[in-house]
């Protein structure tokens, strides 16, 4: 099974590098590096290595990643016509998913790891005083949100190009599965207590970055199992050479 999964992740990390129009996907993926390594942090300055509202961005970044990668994973092999050799295969259905979800994932929290070095080398540029740096728990905080975000984008798309006959239509639907599910808590926020609304507000500006984190991670765990559970469910190979 491992052997299985690696063989369909290889395959599909080859297509990532080398697929059509691939130079637009790069450079869409420099520009959201650059801005996580270098704008946003040269901005804030040393406030990105601690304040607890910083998560927020290394989350968000790795999911709007994931609209051009993931795709391409069912929808482009339909396009290609590949779709029926992939599950002509005697891959098991479970090795397929696993190694077309792995490869995104690598993918995009490989890149979004990238702006760590990048970062620090932003905020030294600017701020003055001791070498600003990364504490092992604030690198395994990223590291860990970074993944669970990374996981997350790559089985909701695959979720959309599962049933996307075009690659554009599943990124049209991807891009707007993504700003829903973005927009809708600030709106849901306007309609919680003050008090409430005010609690959370705080907590992300000046409370405690290690909490914040432990409660992100542990919504985003619930959320990646299920999607990833929904996947697995929706994935019949039967169905998929029908249509």
């Amino acid at each position: 099974m491992i052997r299985d999964v690696a063989s369909v992740t290889w395959k599909e990390w080859r297509e990532l590098t080398a697929a059509e129009g691939r130079e637009s996907g790069l450079l869409g993926l420099v520009l959201f590096v650059g801005l996580l390594g270098l704008f946003l942090p040269y901005q804030v300055g040393r406030s990105w290595l601690s304040a607890p509202w910083v998560m927020l961005f290394w989350i968000w970044v790795p999911i709007f990643l994931m609209t051009t990668v993931t795709a391409d994973t069912f929808a482009g092999e339909r396009e290609r016509g590949t779709l029926g050799s992939l599950l002509a295969t005697r891959l098991p259905d479970r090795a397929i998913l696993a190694g077309k979800i792995a490869a995104a994932v690598t993918y995009v929290w490989g890149a979004t790891l990238l702006s760590v070095p990048l970062s620090l080398i932003a905020i030294n540029f600017k701020a003055s005083g001791p070498l600003a740096y990364y504490t092992p728990g604030q690198l395994s905080t990223v590291a860990t949100l970074a993944l669970l975000s990374s996981i997350f984008g790559a089985a909701l798309g695959v979720l959309v190009s599962l049933r996307s006959p075009t690659v554009r239509h599943a990124q049209q639907t991807f891009s707007l599965g993504v700003l829903v599910a973005f927009v809708f808590p600030v709106f849901g926020l306007q309609l919680l207590p003050a008090a409430t609304k005010t609690g959370l507000i705080q907590a992300l500006v000046f409370g405690e970055a290690g909490r914040v984190a432990l409660v992100l991670a542990a919504v985003f765990i619930v959320l990646d199992v299920l999607l990833v559970t929904a996947a697995m469910v929706r994935f019949r190979r039967g169905r998929l050479l029908l249509n």
